[in-house]
This record gives structure tokens, sequence and C-alpha cells, in this order.
């Protein structure tokens, strides 16, 4: 198999939301060939990024924190 994922496969990849036939592929795409692991590990370590400059704004943490509360 000679295919370029795109990003959207590998956040299905990620969370586990693809069917089973392409996670064994993607699997066996990343054991294989080195180009799309070195792309999947760019996807990854980009992800992990942008989610460590996320954060929830204040009110929507004290919604919370007040429902659970009650």
């Amino acid at each position: 198999m000679k295919q370029d994922y795109k990003e959207e496969l590998y956040l299905q990849f990620y969370y586990g939301e693809c069917d089973l036939f392409e996670r064994l592929e993607i699997e066996n795409e990343l054991e294989t060939n080195v180009r799309a692991n070195h792309q999947y590990a760019t996807f990854y370590s980009g992800l992990l990024d942008q989610l460590k400059t996320l954060s929830p704004k204040q009110s929507s943490l004290d919604k919370i924190l007040a429902y659970a509360k009650s």
C-alpha cells in the first residue's frame, strides 16, 4: 500500500474511530513505511502541542465545580 494518510484519518486512528480494516491498514503502514511513520509522529506531536495550549474559561470551570457540589 503506497498511500499517504491525511490528518483526518490519523485523528480517527488516534481516537479509535476508524473501522477495523483501516486500523489494521494504518498499523501495518506505520510499521513498514518510514515516511508514513514520520508523518504520523509529526501529526501526533503537533496534536499534543495544540492540546497543551488549550484551556477552558474560568467561568466554565466554576460552573462545573458548582454542579459537582450539588
